[in-house]
């Protein structure tokens, strides 16, 4: 198997395709920073200082209820967004090269000579996975050093809580591998690069956008509507009450909480909440809906961008590691069709 991944690589740096992939990501990250508007900027490079820990403050950056310097959060904002771009960018990149690059076996007969030689189906199959990672773990980092690089040389001044960050990273990059194996796999079953681009396409539609939106607004209607109109009348009837609202999100219910307190004691939710919604699901058909949606791979990072739930209570809560082990499931599932139907099929 040694030979195989050698043979790849020394195949790789010798293509042009390689060298294209590899600019594309270090231009792109880098210039999507040094694009920043003026006034990005001049937040950016100046000084900050805080007043709690950094991940309390990262905490707080995420509450919309925060006494958070304004600043400060807008900066914590503006990192956790450019961190966005520069993992999911990797995403794309790793399934087009692995497919262009590996394809070339099937429609060049390398494959058969391969096979020819010695080697096995499931060595080939295997090599040509840990060859796809290391590619993919390379455009991640070149990626993030392009990113960093850029930050550096504006000399931005962000906190930076690498905890929640490098977890997070790591969850983006499982599911750069979920994707990685889609590819791969496909390309060996059907041995047509234009159908495993078109499987990889339809996996990005279904799982990270589509249906996992959908799912989530079907779950997050509420049992009972929220009653503006008499929530006001109460207020009004008690002038000299402090009401406060409190917002949180049930994980393992999926769906917000609001707890509405006066004077610091909660309030009787009757006087706030409606009549029941009709379109809310409940019982077997939403734990199917959310153990479906916690094992779709794009779930935590559609989650943190539809502001359902913040990455600090992500990360805090686990989320982000549970996220990974499914990837992992994911990972190794769809490996082992792929090698089990490739080893199976005939060499044409």
């Amino acid at each position: 198997m040694k030979k195989i991944i050698s043979g790849f690589f020394f195949r790789a740096v010798k293509t042009i395709e390689l060298w294209i992939f590899i600019t594309l990501i270090v231009v792109i990250s880098f210039a999507n920073i040094s694009t920043s508007t003026i006034g990005t900027k001049n937040l950016l490079t100046s000084d900050y200082l805080l007043t709690d820990t950094i991940e309390v403050t990262y905490e707080k950056a995420e509450s919309f209820h925060s006494d958070l310097d304004r600043d400060i959060d807008s900066k914590i904002d503006y990192l956790i967004s450019y961190l966005d771009f520069a993992l999911v960018f990797p995403a794309i990149m790793s399934p087009l090269f692995t497919i262009l690059f590996t394809g070339k076996m099937f429609t060049g007969g390398a494959l058969r000579n391969l096979i020819a030689s010695g080697h096995s189906k499931t060595r080939v199959y295997l090599a040509s996975l840990i060859f796809g990672i290391s590619v993919t773990t390379v455009f991640n980092i070149l990626s993030l050093v392009a990113m960093s690089l850029a930050m550096l040389i504006q000399h931005w001044k962000i906190p930076v809580f690498f905890p929640l960050l490098g977890t997070y990273a790591l969850y983006i990059f499982m599911a750069d591998i979920v994707l990685l194996s889609v590819s791969l796999g496909i390309l060996f079953v059907s041995k047509r690069p234009v159908v495993s681009l078109i499987a990889v396409a339809g996996v990005l539609v279904v799982f990270f956008t589509g249906s996992v939106g959908v799912t989530m607004t079907a779950l997050m209607v509420p049992e009972r509507d929220y009653n503006y109109t008499k929530l006001k009348e109460y207020t009004e009837q008690h002038p000299d009450s402090k009401f406060e609202n409190n917002y949180t999100f049930d994980i393992k219910n999926f769906c917000d909480i609001i707890v509405i307190t006066e004077n610091g004691e909660i309030l009787d939710e009757e006087i706030y909440r409606g009549r029941p919604n009709p379109n809310h699901i409940e019982g077997t058909p939403r734990k199917i809906l959310i153990a479906g949606l916690y094992a779709n791979p794009g779930c935590g990072f559609l989650m943190s961008l539809l502001l359902v739930v913040s990455h600090y209570r992500m990360w805090k809560d686990g989320l982000y590691i549970f996220f990974c082990f499914t990837n992992l499931i994911w990972i190794v599932g769809i490996n082992a069709a792929g090698l089990m139907i490739f080893r199976r099929r005939e060499l044409n």
